[in-house]
């Protein structure tokens, strides 16, 4: 072959892969939305298709998303939870409605105060129809879904000092607007965001507090101080003072760990002490021990069997009533020091 030759065949390959480059280009498909009336240049795209992606929606029979529609307080909670999968939550229905299951887990986590209706003794009277959902209810939800009870507008500025939420007009409460419904695209938007940032769904302490911006970078155990319910004269169950724990969160190094009080009302002759561990975003039992009680010096002793954080929640017998009260619940986080770990190496 001449050079002649080898440059026009050169010449001739260059031409075909520049045609073939060409058509490749040109005849490259646009993104598909799994959605008919989600584009690929809907702002809430990429969220949309995420939720669709991990099976947090599934959008209506008609094949459309509906992005702009208000969203109804069950649909965000539904999605909320199907993010995380929490372990212990289970989509079954003894009631044929779909809703129960959320609402159950809702009041099981703390959470039942981000809702406008319904009741938690009206569980078997849910309503047909969704309610829609206002910013303020949303921002409540995600601080007590993070392990805090606030108000709405401290569960607001939590949400803004954690990262949580960027606002809807700025990063205040005001610029917030959570008087305002949240859209379908919005809803999944936030929930992506919230995903990416929230590790786990927690349990909201049962008392509303107020918040500290300091308290924003703590595990949500670390956060609230040691409650123990005092009864009122008509209300039979013990009650007792605790000088340790002295507050609602300890760090312990050691697997064992003594509770120290004194009993001003005895209620039958026990308290029994619950003993559950965290675990991947659900608490699971490992223990539960019945001490005897009677007015005066109180003292127990638990046992932790593996480094971890753990709820200790101590229940009294209630006169007349054959369920137990719980009186207190404090945390226990158990980290063994450096020279008590054992020598992997050795």
């Amino acid at each position: 072959m001449t050079l002649k030759q080898w440059k026009n065949v050169m010449i001739g390959l260059s031409c075909a892969l520049i045609l073939f480059s060409g058509i490749g280009l040109a005849g490259a498909a646009p993104q598909e939305s799994d959605f008919q009336d989600v584009t690929a240049d809907h702002w809430g795209y990429e969220a949309i298709q995420w939720a669709k992606e991990h099976g947090i929606v599934d959008g209506y029979p008609d094949g459309t998303f509906k992005p702009d529609r208000s969203i109804g307080q069950t649909e965000f909670l539904a999605m909320l939870i199907r993010a995380y999968q929490p372990k212990d939550f289970s989509e079954h229905s003894t009631d044929g409605n779909w809703k129960t299951p959320y609402f159950r887990y809702s009041i099981k986590m703390g959470w039942s105060g981000s809702y406008i209706t319904p009741p938690a003794s009206k569980l078997s009277q849910l309503p047909s129809s969704d309610i829609f959902m206002p910013r303020m209810y949303v921002a409540k939800l995600i601080a007590n879904a993070s392990g805090r009870n606030y108000d709405f507008n401290d569960s607001i500025q939590y949400l803004l000092d954690s990262g949580l939420s960027e606002g809807k007009t700025d990063r205040t409460v005001e610029g917030f607007q959570g008087h305002d419904l949240l859209t379908r695209a919005e809803a999944v938007t936030f929930i992506q965001h919230v995903r990416s940032k929230l590790d786990a769904l927690y349990p909201a302490p049962d008392s509303i507090h107020e918040y500290d911006p300091a308290t924003v970078h703590l595990s949500p155990f670390e956060v609230f101080p040691l409650q123990v319910v005092k009864p009122e004269e008509y209300v039979s169950f013990s009650s007792l003072t605790l000088e340790n724990p002295s507050q609602g969160y300890s760090l312990i190094h050691l697997p064992t760990y003594t509770i120290k009080g004194t009993v001003q009302k005895a209620v039958g002759d026990h308290l029994t002490i619950g003993i559950e561990y965290w675990d991947s975003g659900v608490f699971t039992s490992v223990n539960s021990l019945n001490v005897p009680m009677t007015a005066g010096p109180f003292n127990a002793q638990v046992e932790l069997p593996k480094p971890g954080i753990y709820r200790i929640c101590l229940y009294s017998k209630q006169e007349k009533i054959e369920e137990d009260k719980r009186i207190t619940t404090f945390y226990l986080e158990y980290r063994p020091n450096a020279a008590d770990k054992p020598n992997e190496g050795g």
